[in-house]
């Protein structure tokens, strides 16, 4: 399994207000191309935001 990039993390958190630790799970939901699944809605709406820019 590859390791978190965890400079790439940081910035996620920075660019989107997440915490670090919701920025991970993004992270690597995206970094995988697989769905997020999650009750949390901030990171549902950041997860969708970021998926639909070009």
């Amino acid at each position: 399994m590859d390791e978190l990039d965890s400079a790439e993390v940081l910035e996620l958190a920075l660019r989107t207000g997440l915490t670090i630790y919701d920025a991970a799970y993004l992270w690597l939901a995206m970094s995988r191309d697989v769905e997020l699944v999650t009750l949390d809605k901030e990171l549902a709406r950041v997860n969708q935001a970021l998926r639909e820019l070009p």
